[in-house]
């Protein structure tokens, strides 16, 4: 078993060290080349499917992008680590970084292409970075689960967070009145069920040094998710050339990696 857990040890370090690698190394390649590389609505050519999530569109985009997956991949691989459940996170990281965006693009593909009949070019890491985001939550419901031991408590406050993430990502367009309301509904119902959690909480903190420092780490990890999370939804995201980036995908890759990883923890 320790055989095992050190090879998925060094697959996840691997993967992190990788990933950023080939984007920089692409991003190395001659403009023409690089574009060629990128999805372009309307043309149904697999392989940009895939090497789209690779390919930015300047190194503003670049470096954002990779500071992001670094950040988030290593405090998962943290988080993970001490929960020694780092085999669900390579699996959940695999499917992320992958399969999310890949079917992202066929579905943003299809959508732009027969749906609103519009050109776009599609690059970047950013759906996966979001991805990798989502995983945040289920990872810490893993975390904590020795130290709660208690389902309802856990269920609440996963939730919580969940409801948290989508009042923050309103945040950005919170003078605008649907966002306002679903600002206000979710922070609200995030804050009740906090509140249920309460009791349990405060008796965990009391009880040891140990107990202590796992609610430490938690809030340290809620932080750094929240701080990504409110970055990457503004209202806008405008690059130097003017190009927008896909926020619906940074949507999608968000949700789908808090789903995954919640079946992948069920299950």
């Amino acid at each position: 078993m320790k055989g095992k857990s050190h090879i998925t040890n060094y697959l996840i370090i691997t993967l992190i060290i990788i990933i950023p690698l080939a984007c920089v190394l692409l991003s190395l390649l001659p403009v023409e080349v690089q574009r060629s590389l990128m999805l372009q609505t309307g043309e149904w050519n697999p392989l940009t499917f895939f090497t789209s999530i690779f390919i930015h569109i300047n190194q503003d985009h670049l470096s954002g992008n990779i500071a992001s997956f670094l950040i988030i991949s290593i405090l998962l691989y943290l988080v993970n680590w001490k929960a020694g459940s780092t085999h669900m996170l390579l699996t959940l990281m695999l499917l992320t970084i992958f399969l999310i965006p890949f079917t992202y693009n066929i579905s943003f593909n299809f959508y732009t292409t027969f749906i609103i009949r519009e050109s776009f070019i599609s690059c970047g890491l950013s759906t996966a970075v979001a991805g990798l985001l989502g995983l945040t939550i289920p990872s810490l419901r893993v975390f904590l689960t020795k130290t709660v031991q208690n389902n309802f408590t856990l269920n609440y406050f996963a939730l919580s967070l969940i409801l948290l993430t989508i009042s923050v990502i309103t945040l950005s367009r919170i003078l605008e009145v649907i966002c306002m309301i679903i600002f206000i509904t979710t922070l609200a119902c995030s804050i009740i069920l906090l509140l249920k959690t309460h009791q349990p909480i405060t008796r965990l903190f009391k009880k040891d040094l140990y107990s202590k420092l796992i609610i430490l780490a938690t809030l340290l990890t809620l932080t750094v998710y929240y701080l990504l999370v409110y970055f990457f939804f503004p209202a806008n995201i405008v690059t130097v050339e003017g190009s927008i980036i896909d926020v619906v995908g940074h949507l999608t890759g968000l949700f789908s990696g808090i789903v995954i990883g919640y079946i992948y923890v069920e299950l």
